[in-house]
């Protein structure tokens, strides 16, 4: 299974924990990668259609785009200007609902400065209570993985994702 979700084109749905529906917060963590760029329309897109039905009375599913930015990029010499990254954060989940439709959601923005991206993930995720978590995938190797990592493979274990790979 592991291969497959690498490798898969297509968005990939990994049921390690119950699904309820309809879906009330969905957690996108991007990374401003065009694979999270990808994962952003999928996350849009699901959110949308497996959310409550429009006049139903329920409130609004909420989609909460989360980037997380490493402390250790918060030194002078390297000048990382945050409202950058907000705007850039801002820009892609605007292009995203353009082309993917996601008026009927309540979208927050969320940038944080963390210790550790899979930790900070894992601790918004319990956080927010998500129903369900969408993210990009590099489709890396094994031997790559091991070697730098892989954040989605860090936090997804206990709950419902979808994994949305690069395209090849």
């Amino acid at each position: 299974a592991d291969r497959v979700i690498r490798v898969a084109t297509v968005p990939c749905l990994v049921i390690r924990a119950p699904l309820h529906l309809p879906l009330r917060n969905v957690v996108a963590p991007v990374d401003l990668s065009a694979a999270s760029h990808g994962a952003l329309e999928v996350a849009i897109a699901w959110a949308a259609e497996l959310g409550p039905a429009s006049g139903a009375g329920e409130r609004r599913t909420s989609l909460s785009v989360l980037h997380v930015l490493p402390r250790t990029m918060d030194i002078p010499e390297f000048a990382l200007d945050l409202r950058e990254v907000e705007a850039a954060l801002h820009t892609g989940i605007q292009e995203a609902e353009a082309r993917g439709g996601g008026d009927d959601l309540d979208v927050r923005e969320v940038v944080r400065w963390g210790d550790s991206p899979i930790e900070d993930i894992v601790q918004y995720l319990n956080e927010s209570a998500a129903d369900l978590v969408v993210t990009g995938t590099h489709g890396q190797g094994i031997l790559k993985r091991f070697l730098i990592g892989s954040v989605a493979w860090g936090w997804a274990r206990p709950r419902p994702w979808v994994s949305a790979s690069s395209a090849r």
